[in-house]
């Protein structure tokens, strides 16, 4: 992905926002993640009623 270099950068207390363009796009055919309480994986099929 490629961001234009013209951003934005916003002070949100202890997070800094960026807001940019998106340029160009590549999308790959995956299965989406999930990143959930410190972990990145995948959806679980039961997700969200667990």
């Amino acid at each position: 992905m490629h961001y234009d270099r013209n951003s934005q950068q916003i002070d949100a207390g202890d997070h800094i926002i960026l807001l940019s363009e998106v340029i160009d796009l590549n999308k790959a055919e995956k299965n989406p993640l999930l990143y959930y309480n410190r972990n990145i994986g995948p959806i679980p099929g039961n997700w969200p009623n667990k």
